[in-house]
């Protein structure tokens, strides 16, 4: 997982990225990381991790209410948004479905 400095370090041209908006404070933190580390590896999404403490400007371009919310974005354009903490299983059957869709409408 990337973590961002600036607004210049998104870069959502790839075939799958996801942005991880959360806070330090929020207690599930920990899990979310563990779960995102292991679903990178097996879909090969890039996730881009932004602290909503030090990136407001970043929340408001893309309308975040909710921590933690994951945004996906297929070749820039946003996909889906998956709000709150999911359950480990159902998080990664998400993912899952979310890329296999976008792959067969792509034709891959």
């Amino acid at each position: 997982m990337i973590s961002i400095v600036d607004e210049n370090d998104l870069h959502l041209k790839d075939e799958f990225t996801a942005l991880y908006f959360y806070s330090l404070w929020m207690p599930e933190n920990k899990h979310m990381n563990n779960m995102i580390s292991k679903i990178e590896l097996i879909n090969k999404i890039k996730f881009i991790a932004i602290n909503v403490d030090n990136h407001k400007n970043i929340c408001v371009r893309f309308n975040i209410k909710n921590i933690p919310s994951i945004l996906m974005f297929n070749f820039n354009k946003e996909i889906d948004r998956i709000i709150g903490v999911p359950l480990t299983s159902g998080f990664k059957k998400r993912i899952s479905d979310i890329v296999t869709k976008h792959k067969l409408e792509n034709g891959d």
